[in-house]
């Protein structure tokens, strides 16, 4: 399966344009286990353990295309959506928005298209209507984008 991963730039290129003041970040509940494994090619994915053989019945963590799969539907999900004021890097989730009143309206709109796609987030790992938030390793906020010095510590 080929499906494109977002590139990092046009991610903060995209929140540069949009001059956002107000941000939200969503996780999802065990994210990839939300995805039914197709019946006809569960096979592929079996696995041996002394009590036998066993296959994913939901999309696993550790599969070749799991990622890329898991983005495709996330991109379909947020149809429209996406890149105008949510952005989806697989199971990542961000909002942004320039006032307060349109970010609930935002917020609204994808909580709308979770629930219809029966995806549930996990409240403690999520951040609403914040003035900076962490995403894929930065922080954000209206000044711009820096790399979150927790991932930098280590180094």
């Amino acid at each position: 399966m080929s499906f494109p991963l977002p590139r990092l730039e046009c991610v903060f290129d995209t929140l540069g344009e949009s001059q956002a003041n107000i941000f939200s970040s969503l996780d999802l509940y065990s994210g990839f286990h939300h995805i039914e494994m197709d019946e006809e090619t569960r096979h592929k994915s079996a696995f041996i353990t002394r009590n036998g053989v066993y296959e994913w019945l939901r999309l696993p963590f550790g599969l070749r295309n799991s990622p890329v799969s898991f983005q495709m539907i996330m991109t379909q999900v947020l149809r429209g959506l996406n890149w105008k004021f949510v952005l989806v890097y697989v199971d990542d989730i961000l909002i942004f928005s320039k006032t307060f009143e349109e970010h609930l309206r935002h917020l609204e709109q994808v909580f709308s298209r979770l629930r219809d796609a029966n995806l549930t987030l996990k409240p403690t790992k999520c951040e609403f209507a914040v003035k900076e938030v962490k995403y894929l390793g930065h922080i954000l906020s209206k000044h711009g984008v820096q790399v979150d010095p927790s991932k930098t510590d280590a180094v």
